[in-house]
């Protein structure tokens, strides 16, 4: 389907190894600092220069706002991974 992102096994790896740490409400969003509330859409976010790695969760709009801007806050991380 154009438009969607087909994610690898890495990925959906570590998402579902985050998924409880995210709906417990305990996660910050790697993009704005801001607490991800249970039960809110979020995106396992990559870094904006290097899609190789990832940042995070980030809110769904956070993380979505971005796309086709530069991530000035690029060094910053929700926590060590």
């Amino acid at each position: 389907m154009p438009g969607r992102f087909h994610y690898g096994a890495e990925h959906k790896a570590l998402r579902r190894q985050l998924a409880p740490f995210v709906a417990s409400g305990q996660a910050r969003c790697a993009r704005c600092g801001f607490q991800i509330e249970a039960g809110e859409d979020w995106d396992l976010d990559h870094d904006d220069s290097d899609r190789s790695r990832y940042i995070g969760p980030s809110h769904q709009r956070c993380n979505r706002a971005t796309a086709g801007r530069p991530n000035h806050k690029r060094d910053r991380h929700s926590r060590k991974w």
